[in-house]
C-alpha cells in the first residue's frame, strides 16, 4: 500500500533566495544608474538659467546699443531665474561681472559669496536673484554670468557675445 503525501503548494527555500538574490542585484544596478541623476539635472538647470540671464543681457544691449541694467521684465514670468537647491553646501546662486576686457572664466570658488573682484579680469562679482539683478557698469563692453556645478567641481559660464 502507498502512503500519500498531501499535495505542497508554494516554493521551496532554494528557489525563495534566488528570487531575492536577482532582486537585490537588480535594486544595486538601478541605484547606480540613478544616483547621480539629480545633480546632473540641476546641473542642466543652472546652465540654461544663466544662460537666459546672458540672452536678457544681450537683448537689452541689443536695443540700446550699450549693455543696460536689467530688470525682473527682461524674464519671462517677471521673475529672475533661481538657482536650484543646492545638496551639498548652499553656495552663491548665479554670479555676474562685466567689464572692458575679455572675461576669463573665475576658479571654482568654495565660500558663500561670488568670485573676488578681479578673478577671471572682472571688475567685480555680484550675485543674481530677483532682488538683485545685475547693475551693468556704464563702460562695459564685455560681461560674463557663471556658476559652479553640483559637484563644485566645474564653473559653468556664458559671456557676451562679441
Amino acid at each position: 500500500m502507498k502512503i500519500q503525501l498531501p499535495n505542497r503548494k508554494g516554493f521551496t527555500l532554494i528557489e525563495l533566495l534566488v528570487v531575492i538574490t536577482i532582486l537585490s542585484v537588480l535594486a544595486v544596478i538601478a541605484f547606480a544608474a540613478f544616483r547621480g541623476l539629480t545633480g546632473r539635472g540641476n546641473d542642466a538647470r543652472r546652465q540654461a538659467d544663466i544662460k537666459a540671464i546672458a540672452d536678457a543681457v544681450e537683448v537689452a544691449r541689443g536695443q540700446n546699443s550699450a549693455y543696460q541694467t536689467l530688470t525682473v521684465n527682461a524674464f519671462s514670468g517677471g521673475f529672475a531665474p533661481q538657482e536650484p537647491a543646492r545638496t551639498a553646501v548652499n553656495l552663491p546662486k548665479y554670479c555676474y561681472t562685466d567689464g572692458t576686457a575679455v572675461i576669463n572664466n573665475p576658479a571654482v570658488w568654495s565660500i558663500t559669496d561670488c568670485p573676488a573682484a578681479g578673478s577671471g579680469n572682472g571688475t567685480a562679482w555680484m550675485t543674481v536673484n530677483n532682488s538683485q539683478l545685475p547693475t551693468v557698469s556704464a563702460t562695459a563692453t564685455f560681461f560674463k554670468v557663471c556658476t559652479v556645478n553640483e559637484a563644485l567641481a566645474a564653473v559653468i559660464c556664458y559671456g557676451s557675445r562679441q
